[in-house]
């Protein structure tokens, strides 16, 4: 397992391997708790969770293909300015979740979860926007259901959901306040 808490501006991360040849990734838990913004140039697979906590905006610079759970959390600081999350290269589990939290969600490349479980009341995949807009221009795709939850920063300033993108899922719930 690796935990580190950070205050660092980028991150790469490269795992080793198992001795024994194995089509699963390499088992280690990931968790990064980054002071304020941070961008990954790249992390390696692995087969248990990987999570991503800043206490400013995320940027995902390369692509990550994983096995396990995924949780990326973008959290505005009292006084700081929103954060955002972006993405432009793909994302993948395979039998994990994606859990994306930010005031504002961007993803300019896919989002896919490709073996889970059949599970009809499952979210393989939840963006949440808490305090802007969630904006997709890729694809997405779930085996199961897919979330998005937009949330607005203040009554004057609204967010949206929105954006070209080819959804696939069991179930798409969109809850939106902008």
């Amino acid at each position: 397992n690796v935990e580190l808490s950070t205050a660092i501006d980028s991150f790469r991360i490269k795992a080793s391997s198992a001795a024994a040849p194995s089509s699963a990734a390499f088992p280690y838990t990931l968790t990064i708790n980054e002071q304020d913004d941070i961008q990954f140039d790249a992390v390696a697979a692995s087969s248990n969770p990987i999570t991503f906590m800043a206490g400013g905006s995320i940027r995902l610079n390369s692509a990550l293909a994983t096995q396990g759970d995924l949780t990326i959390t973008a959290t505005r600081q009292s006084s700081g300015p929103t954060t955002t999350f972006r993405v432009s290269a793909p994302i993948s589990t395979t039998v994990g979740r994606i859990a994306i939290t930010a005031d504002d969600v961007f993803v300019s490349n896919s989002l896919r979860v490709t073996a889970a479980a059949l599970d009809p009341v499952q979210d393989d995949i939840t963006l949440t926007a808490t305090g802007g807009s969630i904006t997709l221009a890729g694809g997405i795709k779930a085996v199961n259901n897919l979330r998005l939850v937009q949330s607005n920063l203040s009554s004057t300033v609204a967010g949206k959901v929105g954006g070209l993108a080819l959804i696939a899922a069991t179930n798409i719930d969109i809850v939106a306040e902008g």
